[in-house]
């Protein structure tokens, strides 16, 4: 049996038996692991303090069999506390949502060393106190170029037309990326030349175009309410896309929103 070590953090746990836990990790040298913690819910030494909390960055032990997917997880210890994120609520939710869309989105073993690194830079800027929604589209966008999810947002999808409001943009409801209307419109039998034809998903305008390019890149903190708002809404479509089931944590993050 194989013994490995590597930084990692936690992306969820469930209780297992009256002493045991499952924990599924996100790791910095193996992707994402699912291991039992026998005796985690009594261990003192080998599970001290929140080595089994998510929002920290922790140093996992572990072995494993040669293709076995559950791995043993033998000690987790305490590298680096993101507490301050817990002082602000928005920042909370925002990372308790980045937290299961990578236990979604990311498969079980495949390596991605990039993936950890921008997951905690987010946690390390939201602990900080940078805008919250900004950085969190900059990692939602990232994950999803990761799966192989994310749109061009500079050419359609079908046709490769360069995407601006005149050819009128819509997310393909067939997860085929950003498309011309025209080909939707096609689609369902009806004539792209008629003004009257109306689209059955929102238009997306230069605006939020210009928005999710630039927040692919880096993260965004200075435009319009009004464009931060619509490209989450956009982000959740593609999610939605691949996704078969809501996400808890954006659901809570939706109310928050609402009440506030």
């Amino acid at each position: 049996m194989e013994e490995l070590r590597s930084k990692a953090f936690l992306l969820r746990t469930r209780a297992y038996s009256e002493s045991d836990v499952i924990a599924v990790l996100l790791t910095r040298d193996h992707g994402k692991i699912s291991g039992i913690a026998r005796g985690a819910r009594r261990s003192k030494r080998r599970f001290a303090g929140p080595a089994l909390e998510p929002l920290h960055e922790l140093e996992i032990r572990f072995k494993r069999r040669p293709n076995v997917e559950l791995v043993f997880l033998d000690e987790s210890r305490l590298v680096e506390p993101f507490d301050a994120i817990t002082s602000s609520v928005e920042a909370f939710a925002w990372s308790a949502y980045l937290t299961e869309l990578s236990e979604v989105v990311l498969p079980l073993g495949e390596p991605c060393s990039g993936v950890y690194d921008l997951y905690r830079a987010t946690l390390e800027g939201l602990s900080r106190g940078v805008d919250a929604e900004g950085a969190s589209q900059h990692f939602v966008l990232r994950v999803l170029e990761h799966a192989g999810w994310c749109p061009d947002f500079e050419r359609c999808g079908i046709c490769g037309s360069f995407l601006e409001s005149s050819v009128r943009p819509i997310v393909d409801p067939r997860g085929g990326g950003v498309i011309c209307g025209r080909h939707e419109i096609e689609r369902q039998g009806g004539d792209p030349e008629d003004p009257a034809e109306r689209l059955p998903r929102r238009v997306l305008d230069d605006a939020l175009l210009a928005y999710v390019r630039a927040a692919r890149r880096e993260p965004q903190s200075n435009a319009p309410a009004e464009t931060i708002r619509a490209a989450t809404a956009l982000l959740d479509r593609l999610i939605a896309l691949h996704v078969p089931r809501p996400l808890r944590a954006r659901r809570v993050l939706g109310e928050l929103t609402q009440r506030s």
